[in-house]
């Protein structure tokens, strides 16, 4: 399978820039960019329908597991992030859940229903590609 140029300048620019990012200590975007790079490059090389669905149904479940793993981590311990839209602005408040009960409780249950929805579109996709899987075999 032969790569357009732009394929790959935009693959390069992931990796370079998801390597400075963990170079630099930013761990999260670091691999939030690398992971980002390994599902494009899979899902341009995979062969076929039930392939793709299946690289989509892991990356859902993988997503899923990590907003779950934040709500859990924001029950424990009583902080999350509040995030607000300014225009094209998304700017992101420490919250509390002594400070700010009502805010700690609707950011930590974004992050649950997300979660939730992730993991199920994921669990979703995979029971559809065990379908696509048999129904190629008749």
């Amino acid at each position: 399978m032969r790569m357009k140029g732009s394929f790959l300048v935009a693959m390069w620019f992931g990796l370079v820039a998801g390597v400075l990012f963990l170079i630099g200590g930013r761990f999260l975007p670091g691999f939030f960019v690398l992971g980002l790079v390994v599902l494009l490059t899979s899902l341009r090389f995979a062969s076929d329908r039930s392939t793709r669905l299946l690289i989509g149904s892991i990356a859902a479940v993988i997503c899923g597991g990590v907003l779950l793993f934040y709500a859990v981590r924001s029950e424990i311990t009583g902080r999350a992030v509040d995030y607000h839209a300014y225009g094209r602005v998304v700017v992101g408040r420490p919250v509390t859940r002594r400070e700010f009960p009502e805010k700690f409780r609707e950011a930590t249950n974004y992050k649950w229903a997300l979660g939730i929805v992730c993991v199920s579109i994921g669990a979703g996709g995979f029971m559809f590609r065990r379908n696509l899987d048999r129904s190629d075999l008749f």
